[in-house]
């Protein structure tokens, strides 16, 4: 006869019997019990260890939340044991879930620091227009010291095509970011490697049309890469690169990247200055035929 699989073996403390109320937590080890419990337990001492979670302040309310991304039987419990908490938290959380599960999926990773699956999720929500990670994940992440946390907080934060870019910045690799930021750079453009940078952007007039006089002023400069592309890459570089020594040091080295950003924030000055020039003097002419905004 096969043995009950229900029965412990030889060595093993019985936690919780078939009731499924807590157990003392100062006999079973607190909340390192109560982990032990959710995780490896049977169903009877799972139920019992979700009950207990709740007298543990924030430890507590995160495996509850956890626990939402277990079996079924557990959320319920989880979502009750929520609903009745009067911590801030649990109340932000439980709006959170109830306008999409999603997040506690995401929380549960975070917790127990399975990143590359919760880059997965958030890469899901953003796929579909949810930039907004919820409060609990986000302090999460800002919160963590694990390196993996900072650069999946990052991603998060951007386009997907500049991820990869982000990451080497984020750990300070800073030739391979270069090399990261010509080849986006030329693929963006429609450049060839080896081009250089007035090729890669082909600057070009802009023309808008005046609104009073109906001609055809020169607004602004276009190039091959998007104003939106180009301003992304100078700000995830000033982000990342600021304050750091590690920057300073390999600075000087970076030829592409000096070159790049020096040109392409001089064809933003230039264009921010004609667009400004067309508006004031759309402005006056304005104001000479009404005596002012209309």
């Amino acid at each position: 006869m096969a043995e009950n699989q229900n029965q412990p073996n030889d060595g093993e403390a019985v936690l919780g019997g078939n009731t499924s109320e807590p157990v003392n937590s100062d006999v079973l080890g607190g909340i390192e019990e109560v982990k032990s419990r959710l995780a490896n337990g049977y169903i009877n001492q799972k139920i019992a260890a979700l009950r207990e979670a709740i007298n543990y302040g924030q430890e507590g309310l995160y495996l509850i939340i956890q626990s939402l991304d277990s079996e079924t039987y557990l959320e319920e419990i989880a979502l009750s044991l929520l609903k009745n908490n009067k911590e801030p938290q649990a109340k932000q959380f439980l709006a959170k879930y109830e306008d999409n599960p999603k997040y506690a999926r995401l929380v549960s990773l975070l917790l127990t620091e399975r990143w590359e699956e919760a880059e997965l999720v958030i890469q899901s929500l953003v796929d579909r227009g949810r930039y907004y990670l919820g409060d609990i994940a986000l302090s999460l992440l800002e919160n963590s010291e694990e390196p993996l946390a900072k650069q999946v907080l990052a991603r998060s934060q951007c386009d997907p095509k500049f991820a990869r870019l982000v990451t080497l910045l984020v750990t300070e690799q800073w030739e391979e970011a270069e090399e990261e930021t010509e080849t986006l750079i030329l693929k963006l453009a429609g450049a060839t490697k080896g081009d250089d940078i007035q090729t890669i952007l082909s600057p070009r007039p802009e023309y808008s049309q005046h609104k009073y006089t109906g001609e055809m002023c020169k607004t602004g400069i276009e190039c091959n890469i998007s104003w939106l592309d180009s301003r992304t890459l100078c700000d995830l570089w000033d982000k990342y690169s600021k304050g750091k020594d590690s920057f300073n040091q390999h600075k000087s080295s970076l030829k592409f990247w000096n070159e790049w950003q020096a040109e392409i924030r001089k064809i933003h000055r230039e264009s921010k200055y004609l667009y400004d020039i067309f508006r004031e003097d759309e402005r006056d002419i304005m104001n000479n035929m009404y005596g002012g905004d209309r």
